[in-house]
């Protein structure tokens, strides 16, 4: 079985735009892309993962969408689908482990708060039931 690793960088700063100063902004870096959501009060972690994960995976999302539509954060909207990861990374995890990703968070002792990154695990399309299998294994 191949499984492709990446590595997704979480990066926070705070807006200077007039309209938003002060407001925290999370990030999301990876193959050259960045995800970014802006504000407090939601899991800002899980909005930015969920962006890029319905970006990056959006035909296996559409693929799975009968099996993965109940889950927490999943919505499908005028053939759109996307994720609302302001309902947890957690849920967020879940959803890629539907489809065969896993995502092992990295952390920063040097850091008060949230992971730095996330380390993919892509086992690719039709190795879903192994990732939940490997999953509920090593745990979260």
């Amino acid at each position: 079985m191949d499984v492709k690793l990446s590595f997704v960088e979480i990066s926070w700063t705070i807006s200077r735009a007039e309209a938003s100063a002060g407001y925290n902004i999370c990030r999301a870096d990876i193959a050259g892309k960045r995800y970014q959501t802006t504000g407090g009060g939601y899991d800002m972690v899980g909005t930015v993962i969920g962006d890029w994960l319905a970006d990056t995976y959006n035909q296996r999302l559409m693929a799975n969408y009968k099996r993965i539509r109940a889950l927490s954060g999943v919505d499908l909207y005028n053939n759109v689908l996307t994720i609302d990861g302001g309902c947890g990374i957690d849920a967020v995890k879940t959803i890629a482990q539907e489809i065969g990703i896993r995502l092992k968070a990295v952390y920063n002792l040097q850091r008060t708060f949230g992971p730095t990154g996330f380390i993919v695990a892509d086992f690719g399309a039709s190795a879903s039931a192994r990732v939940r299998a490997l999953h509920a294994e090593l745990g979260p």
